[in-house]
């Protein structure tokens, strides 16, 4: 049987990978590229989005934005569908992996599609969820058409209050985005929703400003025109002149009207107006259309019988209109539902949002607290790390200097005692036998072997800090200087008695003759440290006006740096 050769099947396998990949890509970039027009060109995002292969889409990603751009292009296609799987899949995603924007249209759209399929109480929860996202969203568009999607919403389950909110709020919103179309369509639902709480005369005058102002054109003005006959003709101040001079303006524009109920209205000033055959024409028309059990016609009906005197069918016809209550009263059971449901999820959103502060405010401490306790380990541990090269450095630097050191004293001393006699003699004395003793512990402690530096270092810290804590031994030390060096420390200290006794011991260290390496180590300095304070003194020595500056000048190297 032939076999496969590993490279060839390796080919195969990246081969399918990068096809995948590719299709991925291109499916993203598609709907991206669907995304930048959809506001402008909704027909055109539709057909583009209809054109797309869904078994092609890869990832909840990419399935999620497909689904939200479907239900975006749908709506505004002026594509009224009910079926709340068009939009489910990207609510199901962006409500954890979305950004504010995202979960509003998401939420937004699945709250419309509810309110398609007539689910008024479902639509205002899920509207509601979106508001969670609208204070976060910077796109204040969607924010807008949300508000106006509630209005939409409270007004069908006859929440007027709710509905006049939001419709203030979507107004406002776009008049700070400039947007003077969609603030005039919200301005004339404004008015129509005055005509529901019964404030005729603001309402009245609401849709006569709308009509003076420019951007009212047809066939939006036609709309406001006969909204406005039907305030004028149902307001406690009727005026059937001037609703039939609207109605016909609009019906003489349009060729129609928009509702029903406008015709039912228009048949009604007809006959205020002595035209009762074109009345009678347009009631039999209703009745054909919708049947004589319909509201509208049984409520027109009642109004031009009554003003008939036919009274005994204008009560039938009042009876058969106020068969609607019922329906009206399942609707206020519906509002009571939506808003119990409303009040609950905001009350579970405020509780979730304090338990998520909470939670972050934990996390940002806890985080401070993690960092704080690194950050304090690694001072440690570096602090740790220069003690010890700290200490590596000054024993390699005693190592180094203490065999140089204690050969020049040896020399000296031996050049003392053959050619200067016993006064110079005990001049090395007190240097050469420190000087000794830290050789010894050299040459018994550390044996060549480095481990013992640290051990080493120990034994001359400890030599040297018991010279520099006891002020007896150093003041031993200064009168054998005194007794070899012609009293150089009294005159010192007599031409210079402020300084402090760290500065006297430093003097008495370099009138011993004692190199650099020697003084760090008996002062406990670095080597730096050490210099610093040489070239402190050297300037102050040399700014006095002592008459033995220039014998305390000799004992310091003529150098510009020490």
């Amino acid at each position: 049987m032939r076999r496969f050769r590993p490279s060839i099947v390796k080919m195969m396998f990246f081969g399918l990978i990068f096809f995948i990949s590719c299709g991925r890509d291109i499916s993203r970039d598609l709907l991206s590229d669907i995304e930048s027009y959809i506001d402008s060109r909704p027909d055109s995002a539709l057909a583009a989005i209809r054109q797309i292969d869904t078994t092609a889409l890869h990832g909840r990603a990419v399935k999620a934005k497909y689904s939200l751009l479907h239900a975006i292009a749908l709506d505004k296609n002026y594509i009224d569908t009910a079926d709340t799987r068009v939009v489910q899949p990207a609510v199901d995603y962006y409500d954890r992996h979305g950004t504010p924007e995202q979960r509003l249209k998401a939420y937004m759209y699945l709250g419309t599609e509810q309110y398609n399929a007539g689910h008024y109480g479902e639509a205002i929860v899920t509207l509601t969820k979106a508001l969670k996202s609208a204070s976060d969203n910077e796109n204040s568009y969607y924010t807008g058409i949300l508000y106006a999607r509630l209005a939409e919403t409270y007004s069908m389950t006859r929440d007027y209050s709710q509905a006049g909110y939001y419709i203030d709020r979507s107004i406002e919103t776009f008049k700070l985005l400039g947007r003077t179309d969609l603030e005039l369509i919200e301005t004339h639902k404004k008015a129509q929703n005055l005509v529901n709480v019964r404030k005729w005369e603001e309402a009245i005058n609401l849709y006569y400003s709308l009509l003076e102002r420019d951007g009212v054109l047809s066939p939006f003005r036609e709309k406001v025109e006969a909204d406005l006959a039907m305030a004028l003709l149902t307001s406690p101040f009727q005026d059937e002149t001037r609703a039939y001079e609207l109605f016909s303006s609009v019906f003489g524009s349009m060729g129609r009207l928009g509702s029903e109920n406008q015709y039912g209205a228009f048949a009604y000033t007809l006959q205020k107006k002595g035209f009762m055959e074109r009345a009678d024409s347009i009631m039999e028309g209703i009745a054909s259309r919708c049947g004589k059990d319909n509201l509208y016609y049984s409520y027109w009906c009642h109004r031009m019988e009554k003003d008939k005197g036919d009274f005994k069918s204008a009560y039938y016809s009042l009876w058969s209109s106020m068969r609607y209550s019922d329906s009206l009263t399942t609707l206020r059971y519906e509002q009571s539902a939506a808003n119990a449901q409303r009040a609950y999820l905001e009350s579970k959103c405020e509780s979730d949002a304090r338990i998520i502060k909470d939670q972050r405010i934990l996390l940002f401490l806890t985080t401070l607290l993690i960092l704080f306790v690194l950050s304090l380990v690694g001072v440690l541990i570096k602090w740790k790390n220069d003690s010890a090269r700290d200490e590596r450095e000054r024993t390699a630097i005693i190592i180094d200097s203490l065999e140089s050191e204690l050969a020049r004293a040896e020399k000296e001393k031996e050049e003392y005692e053959t050619r200067l006699g016993d006064v110079t003699r005990l001049k090395t004395k007190a240097k050469f036998e420190l000087l000794a003793k830290l050789y010894e512990i050299v040459n018994i402690y550390t044996d060549g072997n480095e481990a013992n530096l640290r051990g080493l270092y120990s034994r001359i810290k400890s030599l040297i800090s018991s010279l520099n804590a006891d002020g007896k031994a150093a003041k031993r030390f200064e009168e054998t200087l005194n007794s070899e060096s012609d009293n150089i420390m009294r005159r010192f200290r007599k031409d210079f008695p402020d300084l402090p006794e760290e500065t006297y011991r430093l003097a008495s260290y370099v009138f011993a003759g004692f190199d650099n390496t020697t003084i760090m180590l008996l002062l406990g300095e670095s080597p730096s440290n050490t210099r610093s304070k040489k070239n402190r003194l050297v300037k102050r020595i040399a700014a006095s006006s002592s008459d033995s500056k220039g014998l305390f000048l000799k004992y310091f190297p003529q150098k510009g740096r020490y």
